[in-house]
């Protein structure tokens, strides 16, 4: 028992989940604010959702990268972390189409893009774990979401802008997370994980920003 709480011994493999921590602590945080500033409605039930299951997937990352786990057990707590990850991703798709489309459409697309979130997931397992082919996944639906709130922000719509920057830069971390063997020191070295990490923690800050002003109600609707 004392061999699993020992701290992985890899240095990068320490700040890869020290960043992970710090991607919890961020989103969860958005939740308490989003809760407490956006009225109820089906859009903030996706979104709080979406990032309920972030936030989860960093916290399991935290444990899977920072402790000295035995491999069948690090082997069997990435499963729920990858699940945890296509169910992020595909609410965040679910948001945009709510945003974009309006419930009822949004309704419709949640089983679809759950399911297509799962096909992503064996896909990548029946590869061997080869994490690249749920990131195809993720980059389609933040894409499809980019383009999204590139529209709603060209009409003026109240936080899209702030949406579609937030969406860019979290498509970069993919694309520094994709860059398998990148090592970089700053004052702590940091691979490419720990790298992702810090870049997508902008993206958050700026994603929940966001959210806190396209969730409110539109008022131009009432006038």
């Amino acid at each position: 028992m004392s061999r699993a709480l020992e701290l992985a011994s890899s240095a990068t493999e320490r700040t890869t989940a020290v960043t992970d921590a710090l991607l919890a602590l961020t989103v969860s945080g958005g939740l308490v604010r989003i809760r407490r500033t956006a009225p109820a409605s089906w859009r903030r039930a996706v979104w709080l959702a979406a990032l309920a299951s972030f936030a989860a997937s960093a916290l399991l990352g935290t444990v899977v990268h920072g402790l000295a786990l035995a491999p069948h057990l690090a082997d069997t707590l990435w499963q729920p972390l990858y699940g945890l990850l296509g169910v992020a991703v595909a609410l965040f798709a679910a948001g945009a189409v709510a945003d974009w489309r309006g419930e009822r459409v949004s309704r419709v697309s949640v089983p679809a893009l759950l399911s297509l979130a799962g096909g992503f997931y064996l896909a990548a397992r029946l590869s061997g774990g080869d994490f690249r082919v749920f990131l195809l996944f993720q980059a389609a639906a933040l894409l499809f979401a980019l383009c999204v709130y590139g529209r709603l922000a060209r009409l003026r719509r109240p936080g899209a802008g702030i949406m579609t920057l937030a969406l860019a830069v979290s498509l970069a971390a993919g694309a520094v997370q994709a860059a398998n063997g990148v090592m970089v020191t700053l004052v702590w070295p940091f691979d490419h994980n720990g790298l992702f990490h810090l870049v997508q923690l902008v993206g958050v800050v700026l994603l929940i920003r966001g959210l806190t002003l396209i969730l409110q109600p539109d008022r131009s609707s009432t006038r």
